[in-house]
């Protein structure tokens, strides 16, 4: 069984500002990310095989790195992407994460493809290495995803979640389950000395999976969505499940691509090929006509300094208590947003 260990305490964000971390990827890497899952989606295996598999963390000296050069910012979190290619995200962090002192978070685990008893091994083996530092952010994926690459179906995903999270939370907790729903059977527990139970999040779109992240777990982590949708729609939703349930204000996670340049025009319109794929999605398509837009790159915050960095205020005006950037541009941009976001994370 799991000891009686605390997880460790956030930081409480700066006075108008969201908790700032960044996600483990660069523009290079999300390029090649994208087409190759492009091409594993439509079942092209040819288009998508071979070299790096487009994992923006593909290597344990490349995580290290980014680890690295998010602590020495001073931000809040480093956020890893767990893509069906390349290294597994939670042996990747126990293996170059254990020395930093950031939240080191995981947007997000696909549910699908591990069973919970399975999962519960790792994040909970994790989380003892790491210090209890781990945060876990699941979610569904996305049916091309699920049927093409793991040959899974992808049947009841919403019903999936709910069980998932009935066997998952008590192993988290160090309790023993006996377990047989419709979509999960699971029967058994984990034991890790030194793990405290993780904050867990839910990667969450559409109503339901708001109302069941707000019910059940610590908050959400949303993807592309715009700020008068979270102002309007997804802080409101998941908050209301939040109250319900007697649990405290959630976390929302808002993960979104943050470009510091002068030229504004060019880096949306590479965004925007970047991030075609999205346009595939149908819970994406549904956000993006929630918000009335026609691609992500146009929810994007780019611009200089001045802009990049009131982009970010008003994700905490809206609602958003972190925000997850995904730096983009070349080297130089790349540098700018870094030391944009450790301005902004100082505490003077």
């Amino acid at each position: 069984m799991t000891t009686n260990v605390q997880p460790t305490r956030l930081r409480a964000p700066r006075a108008g500002l969201p908790r700032i971390g960044v996600l483990m990827a660069d523009l290079a890497a999300t390029s090649a990310q994208h087409k190759k899952l492009q091409a594993l989606a439509a079942g092209n295996a040819g288009a998508a095989a071979g070299g790096d598999q487009g994992n923006p963390v593909s290597s344990t000296t490349a995580t290290r790195r980014w680890f690295e050069r998010i602590e020495a910012a001073g931000l809040d979190a480093a956020w890893s992407p767990q893509p069906p290619q390349g290294v597994d995200v939670l042996t990747a962090i126990a293996a170059t994460a254990a020395d930093t002192r950031i939240e080191l978070g995981t947007s997000v685990i696909p549910i699908f493809a591990r069973h919970p008893l399975i999962l519960a091994q790792q994040v909970l083996t994790t989380q003892a290495i790491v210090g209890n530092r781990l945060t876990l952010g699941l979610g569904l994926s996305h049916q091309p995803t699920i049927e093409r690459v793991y040959g899974i179906p992808f049947d009841r995903p919403l019903l999936r979640m709910r069980e998932c999270l009935q066997v998952l939370k008590p192993l988290l907790a160090g309790r023993v389950v006996s377990f047989e729903g419709k979509t999960v059977t699971a029967r058994g527990g984990v034991g890790v000395i030194g793990a405290a139970e993780p904050s867990l999040l839910l990667a969450a779109l559409g109503p339901q999976m708001l109302e069941l992240a707000g019910t059940e777990t610590d908050g959400t982590i949303v993807v592309h969505v715009g700020m008068r949708t979270l102002e309007g729609f997804t802080v409101p939703t998941i908050s209301r499940a939040a109250a319900a349930a007697g649990r405290p204000r959630p976390r929302v996670v808002v993960q979104m691509p943050v470009w510091v340049t002068n030229n504004v025009a060019a880096a949306r319109e590479e965004l925007a090929t970047a991030l075609s794929h999205y346009l595939t999605l149908p819970s994406y398509i549904a956000m993006f006509e929630r918000e009335g837009v026609q691609s992500p790159a146009e929810l994007a915050i780019v611009g200089d300094e001045t802009a990049v960095e009131a982009g970010i205020r008003r994700v905490a005006a809206c609602g958003g208590t972190d925000l997850c950037a995904i730096i983009f541009g070349d080297r130089s941009d790349q540098e700018r947003a870094f030391n944009l976001l450790e301005t902004l994370a100082s505490p003077n």
